[in-house]
């Protein structure tokens, strides 16, 4: 003998506690939704952490976002430059040239999608807008151009780190220029 189930019967039973369907209907696997929202967290100076790729584990600014996607990447997605080499511990024993060589640090940037970043609760107040847009991004030659000046604009704030407008972006300058250790 066969039971034949209709599909809201199967769904009723498939309820959990709190009567959502969200294992019913495939949601229930502890994956980030890509809704409308998938970015809301997301803003203009952002501190993030990158989760998948070449640069897992590193911080990184968000210049640009795009919620609705654009013409090449049709999913939401994000501009960020971040550091790939971090600065070393520098003390007060050391000299100036010895500050200055510690305090180096090595920039990338690239576009990266919203399931591939982990926001964080800081903020900072580094401008990378006139510097890094989409037609820096399409050409090799000007992505290296800008990484250039990106370097300068990271290392001129991390030996500036005094100079700050407000104390909660100090203190996502502080984070954002300290190595992650996981």
């Amino acid at each position: 003998m066969v039971c034949w189930v209709s599909t809201v019967e199967m769904m009723e039973s498939s309820r959990n506690k709190w009567g959502s369907e969200a294992v019913a209907m495939g949601g229930g696997r502890g994956r980030r939704s890509n809704g409308a929202d998938g970015g809301a967290s997301v803003k203009n100076g952002k501190v993030v952490v990158l989760l998948n790729g070449r640069f897992a584990g590193r911080k990184a600014i968000v210049v640009k976002t795009y919620d609705e996607g654009h013409a090449e990447r049709k999913f939401g997605h994000a501009i960020v430059a971040g550091i790939d080499r971090y600065p070393r511990k520098v003390t007060r024993a050391m000299g100036k040239k010895k500050l200055i060589k510690k305090s180096k640090v090595k920039p990338f940037v690239k576009y990266v999608n919203y399931n591939h970043i982990m926001p964080t609760r800081y903020v900072v107040d580094i401008d990378l807008k006139k510097v890094l847009d989409d037609e820096v991004m399409a050409k090799p030659e000007s992505r290296v151009e800008t990484r250039k000046t990106i370097k300068k604009v990271f290392e001129e704030r991390y030996l500036n780190q005094a100079n700050c407008k407000s104390e909660k972006k100090a203190a996502g300058v502080s984070f954002f220029f300290k190595k992650l250790r996981f």
